[in-house]
């Protein structure tokens, strides 16, 4: 299972974030895969649609928040990162 995390577009360079089932970022869309991949956002006890992206990405974000708010939450069983 697969979380896809889309996020309020305030012109940052990533709209949408692809986690595993236990949390971790696997993707990032449209960009910075390789800045956001192996963060960990608590899917099952923070996330909330409307609210800021809770996120844990050491060293830069400690168990810390983006500025970007949770616009939609969409759960799937299979996910191609072509």
């Amino acid at each position: 299972m697969y979380t896809i995390i889309e996020l309020e577009d305030n012109g940052q360079d990533f709209l949408e974030l692809i986690t595993d089932q236990e949390g971790v970022i696997i993707d990032a869309k449209p960009f910075q895969k390789e800045i956001w991949a192996g963060g960990i956002i608590p899917i099952e006890t923070m996330l909330v649609v409307g609210e800021e992206l809770p996120l844990h990405k050491p060293p830069h974000i400690n168990y810390g928040f983006l500025n970007h708010k949770v616009k939609s939450i969409k759960k799937v069983d299979s996910y191609d990162s072509n």
